[in-house]
């Protein structure tokens, strides 16, 4: 998903800065990867974010 997208369906499309997004991931992050010795939530560069279960 792509960081526009996030802003959209997250904060309706307000006017939000980059850290708002990384502080929401880094939550996100904590409680869905916690214990887990694999991600599911990862950045793809230059794009966004995807949720995938590891190959």
């Amino acid at each position: 998903m792509r960081r526009r997208d996030l802003i959209e369906s997250v904060w309706g499309g307000m006017a939000v800065g980059n850290n708002n997004i990384d502080v929401a991931i880094s939550a996100l992050r904590s409680k869905v990867d916690r214990g887990r010795s694999l991600q599911l939530i990862h950045t793809v560069r230059g794009f966004g974010y995807r949720v995938a279960e590891p190959t």
